[in-house]
């Protein structure tokens, strides 16, 4: 893995600075190039041209820029989701922080059900396949997790 390591130095700094012209986050911008190099480790045997591998590594760097946008997409759409249901049911408004506070005290079973639903948007079979669980307990364990969330959220 020796040439991996040569690649990684090559390319680091330029990555770095594309996705960091883009993000304006370092600490993002440091996260989605992890991604980057880890997808591009995990795939790494497979790559039989190296001639293609700078614009293979830019198309994963561009795919990883754009999941990470969709995610940002998606928690704002669920934040303002829970706040207006929130606001809704006649409690008192919460913020945006409050909610994010709140999903770290719910169990951790429930916490992954909403972010990989509601923050990450995949389907119940997507999920039943990352958990190893029926579809029927997911959407169980998702009803429950609302719930859990709803309950908190009204305590504050």
């Amino acid at each position: 893995m020796e040439e991996f390591s040569k690649i990684l130095n090559i390319y680091k700094n330029t990555l770095f600075k594309m996705i960091y012209s883009y993000v304006k986050d370092e600490n993002d911008a440091q996260d989605i190039l992890q991604e980057v190099f880890l997808k591009l480790y995990l795939n790494f045997h497979k790559i039989k041209d190296i001639s293609k591998l700078k614009i293979y590594i830019y198309k994963i760097t561009r795919n990883k820029i754009n999941d990470f946008f969709r995610k940002k997409k998606r928690e704002k759409l669920l934040l303002k989701k829970v706040e207006q249901k929130h606001s809704e049911e006649s409690t008192p408004e919460c913020t945006s922080t409050q909610i994010l506070e709140t999903l770290q005290k719910i169990p951790p079973k429930f916490k992954e059900i909403i972010i990989l639903k509601d923050i990450q948007g995949l389907s119940y079979k997507e999920i039943s396949k990352i958990l190893n669980i029926r579809i029927g307990t997911v959407q169980s364990r998702l009803f429950r997790a609302r719930l859990i969330l709803r309950r908190y959220l009204n305590e504050t």
